[in-house]
């Protein structure tokens, strides 16, 4: 009788019954597992060995990128801005330093080694970095969190030619430097029939009537450039220290803003001139005119650019670099041995 009565029961509710069980099978599973994460530690272990996240930026820094073997690192540590934003796993706010202490931040090399980059030892002072051919950056790092870092790509020559010959002044024509037009660098057949074989580049050249320029440096200029073109002018300093740079150009008709037009950069950091092109009058586009500014070079080899990023340029004419103390201290590219 009792067995009838709980079959029939069994028959009225059994979808109900099979539905709550597996509900508190379920909960009993999820239990079992939040003990388990809580209790046993895996939690604890996630939180511990989660990285801090983030980053190192340079504001307003001072520091060298291009050396020759056996030159020790250079980095302006008392008027440089590092800052420091992290997000610690550990902290819920973000962490952020407009200016980090320098003791609180340190260097290490990057060095290529088989294909790979092997990282050197933290240093506190960067002139205990001894540079070589083979390390291609050295990082600024994180104290704190060792990996947040920012890396400074650096550029490590030969050593000095005790054979070549060095100059107060190095005068470097337009003419004779590399000329790229969109990103091809044109050759010097180029420069004396492009774009038009008319009044090429190459101002001592062309047809009769074309040929301008000869109160230039050196009899002529760069004509004709436009948007997409860019010179580069390169030398050898035999120390790190700041120069005169004389840029030769051209007046036109009207006067003109250096900087609007030409992006200039010594070692791919950003030059602004503020120079201001007089105007010649009219039909005037080969009156030389010159100005100067103060620039740093870095020991060893030196790139200065001039990229033209609209139209009616002025036309370029050559730079000239000038030692403020009048040691010889410039070369060219033959100044050092690889």
């Amino acid at each position: 009788m009792q067995t009838e009565k709980l079959k029939s029961v069994w028959n009225k509710y059994k979808t109900i019954i099979v539905s709550v069980a597996a509900v508190v099978l379920a909960l009993g599973f999820v239990g079992s597992m939040l003990g388990a994460v809580f209790s046993g530690g895996e939690l604890i272990e996630k939180v511990e060995t989660e990285k801090a996240r983030g980053l190192l930026q340079l504001d307003n820094a001072a520091y060298a990128t291009g050396y020759l073997v056996g030159d020790t690192f250079w980095f302006d540590t008392e008027n440089s801005k590092v800052a420091l934003i992290a997000k610690d796993p550990l902290i819920d706010h973000i962490v952020k330093i407009n200016d980090l202490p320098q003791s609180e931040y340190g260097f290490r090399t990057v060095r290529e080694s088989d294909g790979e980059d092997v990282l050197g030892e933290l240093v506190n002072d960067p002139s205990d970095i001894v540079l070589d051919k083979s390390i291609k950056a050295v990082e600024v790092v994180s104290k704190k969190y060792p990996d947040i870092k920012t890396p400074i790509d650096v550029t490590v020559s030969g050593r000095l030619n005790p054979e070549a010959k060095f100059f107060a002044e190095m005068l470097i024509e337009a003419e004779k430097t590399n000329l790229y037009r969109d990103g091809e660098l044109l050759t010097e057949e180029q420069k004396k029939t492009q774009p038009d074989p008319d009044k090429p580049y190459l101002s001592s050249a062309g047809s009769a009537g074309n040929i301008k320029g000869t109160d230039c440096s050196g009899g002529a200029c760069i004509r004709n450039f436009s948007s997409g073109m860019q010179f580069e002018f390169e030398l050898v300093c035999s120390e790190r220290t700041n120069v005169s740079l004389e840029i030769l150009v051209c007046k036109r008709p009207q006067a003109t803003l250096f900087d609007n037009g030409f992006v200039t950069k010594l070692n791919g950091f950003d030059i602004k001139t503020d120079a201001t092109i007089p105007e010649g009058g009219s039909g005037s586009y080969f009156t030389p005119y010159s100005f100067t500014v103060t620039v740093m070079l870095q020991r060893g080899y030196n790139v200065l650019t001039f990229d033209y990023g609209k139209s009616n340029p002025v036309n370029f004419d050559a730079v000239k670099f000038v030692s403020l103390d009048g040691n010889a201290i410039f070369g060219g590219l033959d100044a050092v041995l690889n």
